[in-house]
């Protein structure tokens, strides 16, 4: 089995190529299967609520909690918008494994 080095250069192409894109359209599929805003609501542009997230994620529990407040950042609402997403996602598939490690303890 052949495990390719990691190659700052060639990974960063791939994130902004192809992940970045791939989980934007992610992100517009499940905004589309997620509930409308409510009217009280100050966010205008596309948004995920918590139980299309948790669905998406599929993690059990507390963990799914902690994941989902971690999306949410400095949002008031209960919506995760598309750059929190995208971030997050990028945060759990291309970081290396320190990055993980912290990710993991922050949640």
């Amino acid at each position: 089995m052949y495990v390719e080095d990691y190659n700052a250069e060639i990974d960063d192409r791939f994130v902004k190529k192809e992940l970045k894109p791939y989980l934007s359209g992610v992100f517009a599929d499940y905004a589309l299967r997620s509930s409308p805003p409510s009217s009280t609501s100050t966010y205008t542009g596309k948004s995920i609520d918590k139980v299309t997230f948790i669905e998406y994620i599929q993690l059990p529990g507390i963990v799914s909690d902690r994941f989902y407040a971690l999306a949410r950042r400095d949002r008031t609402d209960s919506r995760i918008g598309e750059e929190a997403f995208v971030s997050l996602m990028l945060m759990v598939f291309g970081s290396s494994l320190d990055e993980k490690m912290s990710f993991t303890f922050r949640m």
